[in-house]
């Protein structure tokens, strides 16, 4: 039976956040257990702020969240790019293996 990153309990959303979309790949998506999860952040949130939103909730994955590369758009970005609920984002870990 595959055990999965159990997520922390949430805070009330407030009424002026923006729920974001994040397609999850590779480890991150076999611990957590999703293809998919939503997060409700503020208005103005960077890329770093859903890193630690996404620690708080699945704090089993924080390691791997660290050295995963954030997609946005299709592009890779860093912490400081201001998101926006329309954007497509995507986590991907780090792989290893071939020959």
């Amino acid at each position: 039976m595959t055990q999965y990153a159990q997520p922390s309990a949430e805070a009330p959303i407030a009424k002026d956040c923006i729920r974001l979309k994040v397609r999850l790949f590779a480890g991150l998506r076999e611990q957590i257990g999703r293809a998919v999860v939503e997060i409700d952040l503020e208005p103005g949130a960077r890329a770093i702020d859903l890193r630690r939103r996404l620690a708080e909730r699945f704090p089993a994955v924080e390691p791997l969240l660290k050295r995963s590369a954030l997609a946005v758009a299709d592009e890779f970005a860093d912490d400081e790019v201001v998101l926006h609920p329309d954007q497509v984002l995507a986590l991907i870990p780090p792989v290893s293996g071939g020959q």
